[in-house]
């Protein structure tokens, strides 16, 4: 039988691998996915009986992947519900491998280091694409553009954190990594931007206020004056590119002329309606267009005219919360935020309990975590890919809590 130390080295390559492909293929992040959950498995099944006692935080998304594949049944899909249930939600499952494989500050070094180097590939990747294409606009790297900006924000937004919350003084002690750090910043900032997806952008400035306002007031001060000289600078300068970004920023709260706008008001609306449809257990997962399309085309002419373009989005509602919720019903939506919030509720009590290496990375955790849930108001990754970079950075501020105990200490 193959020995515990083994094991252990075959299930960190595993997530290691999984971390690494996460820009780049999603079939080799479902391969990666199963074998470190296989790995995970095998590990406390011989060696580590346990292991979930001593990481209670699984028991809850353990709780809520049962809770949802058991009301399933109960959905428009029946009983087949359970299966694309667990498809839909099966990135969840990467916590396990990685609570059971990443033990040690320098294990979390080599999942930061993967998770850099497969960001990296794909701007590398994105850039050569592209060729004498313009970038701003059409940068997407290997995924669909959006799921690209929103991993991006986060993996961005996290590694700002990371690097800037310490003084300036530990900043120069730590230089050499810290230009690792700053490189993926930047190359994160500078790829989401080029996507032109609004949502991301959103995330970013959020996620970098909150960091400002209660972590690092400093930071806020610096934040505020640059926004405000690239503002001027953007302002003064004719460019085409320059009037782009403007434009585009302007057009976020443009709710009569913007067509993305108006199409996502149209869409939420209807889809608030039809949810009520299936109120209590949803349509199941991947479930959605014929019934959307049967509920929209019954409805009088004057609603279809006022929400016309929602039929164009049967089965994406480009809101990850009203997606679950029609998909899975009120009750497992509740569960769902309920158990979220509940964790940033966790670590934020943690965070007054745990180390400075342990506030650091909680502090990046927390934020990022919130970042990208704020673009799912607006984009659909919430189960799908591009959650992946939100799971990882939520399992480095439970990796510090549950290492120092604070995550069970507080209530």
């Amino acid at each position: 039988m193959i020995t515990s130390t083994a094991l252990r080295r075959v299930g960190l390559c595993c997530v290691l691998l999984f971390c690494v492909v996460s820009f780049i293929s999603k079939t080799f992040i479902d391969i990666a996915l199963v074998a470190s959950l296989l790995s995970g498995i095998a590990y406390i099944w011989f060696y580590e009986r346990d292991h979930l006692k001593n990481n209670r935080y699984l028991y809850y998304f353990l709780g809520l992947l049962f809770a949802g594949a058991v009301l399933s049944c109960f959905s428009l899909r029946g009983l087949e519900g359970i299966i694309y249930f667990l498809k839909r939600f099966r990135l969840m499952f990467i916590l396990l491998p990685l609570s059971v494989f990443i033990r040690s500050e320098k294990e979390f070094t080599y999942l930061y280091l993967a998770t850099f180097l497969s960001a990296v590939t794909t701007v590398i990747y994105g850039i050569i694409a592209l060729g004498a294409q313009p970038f701003y606009g059409y940068f997407a790297g290997f995924h669909k553009i959006g799921r690209t900006a929103d991993m991006l924000m986060t993996f961005g937004v996290f590694s700002t954190v990371f690097l800037f919350y310490p003084s300036l003084g530990r900043f120069k002690e730590e230089l050499q990594s810290n230009v690792i750090i700053l490189l993926g910043i930047a190359i994160s900032f500078w790829a989401s931007g080029m996507t032109a997806i609004r949502g991301a952008w959103i995330g970013a400035a959020a996620g970098l206020a909150m960091f400002g306002l209660f972590f690092k007031r400093s930071f806020l001060v610096s934040l505020i004056v640059l926004s405000l000289l690239g503002t001027l600078i953007a302002i003064q300068l004719d460019r085409p590119f320059t009037n782009r970004i403007i434009d585009e920023v302007q057009s976020i709260a443009d709710i009569k002329k913007d067509v993305s706008n108006l199409s996502r008001l149209q869409l939420w609306r209807a889809g608030l309606d039809f949810s009520k449809e299936q109120f209590w257990c949803g349509t199941g997962a991947k479930n959605t267009e014929e019934p959307f399309l049967a509920f929209f085309d019954s409805q009088p002419d004057s609603y279809k005219e006022k929400n016309q373009l929602a039929r164009n989005f049967p089965n994406d509602f480009h809101n990850s919360y009203l997606h679950i919720f029609i998909e899975n019903g009120v009750v497992f939506f509740l569960l769902f935020l309920s158990l979220f919030v509940f964790l940033i509720y966790k670590l934020v009590r943690a965070f007054f309990m745990v180390d400075f290496a342990g506030k650091r990375v909680i502090a990046a955790s927390i934020v990022s975590v919130s970042s990208f849930f704020l673009t799912q108001f607006f984009h659909s990754d919430l189960y799908s890919y591009g959650a992946i970079m939100m799971y990882l950075c939520l399992f480095a501020g439970l990796f510090y809590a549950n290492r120092d105990g604070a995550f069970e200490t507080v209530l």
